[in-house]
């Protein structure tokens, strides 16, 4: 599953304001009733991305970062 927040500024730099906000993200959702019974979250496979990059009409720029999350997320090894 992945999980955008809007304005993070991570990806493979993996900086200290995109880890905040992801971390941000994740746990305003943990608060949201239900979200913790999903079996993504269960398993452990959340996947933050930049929502802002996810959602905007950035042309082939942001689809090949968007291409590069799912990359990620696909070779990322399970738990």
């Amino acid at each position: 599953m992945f999980l955008g927040a809007l304005g993070m500024v991570d990806g493979p730099s993996n900086d200290d304001v995109g880890a905040a906000a992801s971390e941000a993200a994740l746990a305003r959702a943990v608060e949201t009733p239900g979200f913790t019974a999903l079996a993504a979250y269960q398993n452990d496979r959340i996947v933050p991305v930049d929502g802002t990059v996810w959602t905007s009409a950035g042309g082939p720029l942001a689809a090949g970062l968007v291409l590069d999350d799912i990359e990620r997320a696909l070779t990322k090894e399970t738990p």
